[in-house]
């Protein structure tokens, strides 16, 4: 959903990949996902804390480039699947999950420019 949101709305995208959400509670469900599936055998990784900096440095990575570069297209996709990959994830799993529609966020995209 990040990912997404970053792709539709640059303005917010380039605000969250320059101060990172630090000491929110942003990652928390992200964190408590992460947990679950592990624990379900769903992701083979080291650590959580590994998962979780693959996935933090990998988002705000992006986000940087896709704030720069407005003409990428699916580049949330691609992230999404490069960090599945490097979780652990069964190809046909991510495959899976690639398929289904995102929730609706709460808020519409409103720009900040």
């Amino acid at each position: 959903m990040w990912m997404q949101k970053a792709e539709n709305d640059r303005a917010w995208c380039g605000f969250v990949a320059q101060v990172r959400l630090a000491n929110t509670t942003a990652g928390e469900r992200p964190i408590r996902d992460l947990k679950q599936a592990r624990k379900a055998g769903l992701l083979t990784i080291p650590s959580l804390e590994a998962a979780i900096d693959l996935m933090e440095g990998t988002a705000t990575s992006a986000m940087h480039r896709m704030h720069q570069n407005p003409k990428l297209k699916n580049y949330g996709d691609q992230i999404t699947v490069v960090v599945l990959r490097g979780l652990g994830a069964p190809e046909e799993r991510i495959a899976e999950l690639m398929k289904r529609p995102l929730p609706a966020f709460r808020r519409p995209t409103k720009t900040i420019e």
